[in-house]
Formats: C-alpha cells, structure tokens, sequence
C-alpha cells in the first residue's frame, strides 16, 4: 500500500489538502468525506479507510476547507455549499490523475453524507454506488433534532457556541452554517438518485435521527440497504459498532462489484 499526500488548489486558490491510499491491484475508487468540524484522520474515515483498502479500492480522504484539518479556511465559515464545492474539486482532480479507477463509490459521514448524495444527484453517471453514516437530510429536519432545537436563540446571538465544562469556548460557527444548510432538502432530491444506496444511522443519534434518515430511504427508487445499529450515536465509533459496519459495508461492496458495468 502506499499513501500520498497532495495539495491542491480550488479557483480561489485555497488549498485542499487530499491523502490518496493506494492497493497494489486497485479494484475502484473510493472518495470519503468527513462531516462538520473533523478531518480526513477521524475515526469513522479512518475506519472506512482501512475497509476499502481491504477491499482493493484507491482511497482518497481529504479535509475540507474551513474546519480543523490542514485545508485553508476557519472552521466558523463553514458552509454545505463549501463543503460540497470542496467534494466537487477533489473528485475532477481525481478523476485526472493516472491511477483513477472505477468503479467509484462515495462515502460520507453527516454533513459529508448530504454532500456525496448531492453531488451523486448532479453526476449521476459518475457513480457506482453511495455510502452515507448518519447523513445529515436536511437542513429543516436538523433545527427539528433534538440537538438543534434552541436554534431560535443561535439565530439571535449570530452564533453558535460550544463550551466546556468550565466555560471556556471551544469552537463556534456562524449562523450563515445553519442558513445555507436550510438550502438543502435530499427528500426533494430523492428521484434524482441514480446510484445504489447504502444507508446506515445510529438508533441513538440525536443529530441526525435514524427516523430522519429512513424518510430518504422509504423516497428511493433504486438498489438499496438501510441499517441501524444499536445503541450508536451520530459518531458511530464503539468497536463492537465498527464491527457491525465493517461487515455491512464490506458485503455491500462486494455486491457492487460483482454487479458494475
């Protein structure tokens, strides 16, 4: 296996930092993104990582801009649209390089999720399959969550805080986040999904609800599998849990494989 690390430049010229693993006999491709203030080195894509590698797939994981990784940007800026925008970029530059192979699978965890779905919608023929983990849905379900239901009181203040237990302030994001995120709907997108579908949540996630996540199901109109897995919250990261996904993912692939074109 070998790993690269690029960076690359949007048309702004801000950087995108992109970490490629390679298999030594590539079966396809697979591009995972991460969701709202982690990076490409969280544990989730870590974990999903190591499973495609397994699988022979080319993995490229990369952070986006505007969060805690090593991509330009502040992590109070961040935005779905520049969330997606940054998906959209690492995909035509992947798609440019030597090794590029399909089939290409997207993988993406919450708001990472929402991205790889939305861009499936917009390039229909460019992918194989999707992944999403506790993918977020919408921006209206999400100030209805349990986590967001004070969003009232974000609107006001500009903000949205988080402290410790002491007080001090962690991080905080502007209320522009959540207004972009408001932009967005997979429900309306339902039909425009080509792709077969994986759907996996967490029966205890209170940010992105597997009840949330079984609305998008119930609307799709293609090959697809919906899983929860017991007693996981939005960050899906319990090994017993990772067990769990591991194998359903794996056969999940092995299926796409079998059946691409």
């Amino acid at each position: 296996m070998v790993q690269i690390k690029k960076f690359i430049k949007n048309k702004n010229q801000e950087k995108i930092c992109i970490l490629i693993d390679k298999p030594r006999h590539p079966k396809g491709i697979a591009i995972i993104m991460h969701g709202l203030g982690v990076t490409k080195e969280w544990v989730t894509i870590a974990n999903s990582t190591k499973l495609f590698l397994k699988s022979g797939f080319i993995v490229v994981r990369f952070d986006a801009r505007d969060t805690f990784g090593e991509s330009e940007g502040k992590y109070e800026d961040a935005t779905v649209s520049s969330y997606l925008q940054d998906l959209t970029d690492v995909v035509r530059w992947s798609k440019g390089q030597s090794w590029f192979r399909k089939p290409m699978i997207l993988v993406g965890h919450s708001i990472g999720g929402l991205c790889v779905v939305k861009y499936a919608t917009r390039r229909p023929k460019d992918i194989a399959s999707i992944i999403t983990l506790s993918t977020v849905i919408s921006g209206k379900l999400t100030m209805q969550s349990p986590e967001y239901r004070d969003w009232r009181e974000w609107k006001k203040k500009g903000w949205r805080e988080r402290r410790d237990a002491n007080g001090v302030l962690k991080r905080r994001i502007r209320w522009n986040h959540y207004a972009n995120r408001l932009r967005f709907d997979l429900l309306k997108d339902a039909k425009k999904i080509k792709a077969p579908m994986l759907m996996i949540s967490g029966s205890k996630d209170k940010i992105t609800p597997a009840a949330d996540n079984k609305l998008l199901y119930d609307r799709l109109q293609v090959k697809k599998e919906f899983h929860t897995i017991k007693g996981a919250e939005h960050d899906i990261k319990e090994p017993a849990q990772i067990v769990k996904i591991n194998k359903i993912m794996r056969h999940w692939t092995v299926d796409i494989l079998r059946n691409y074109k």
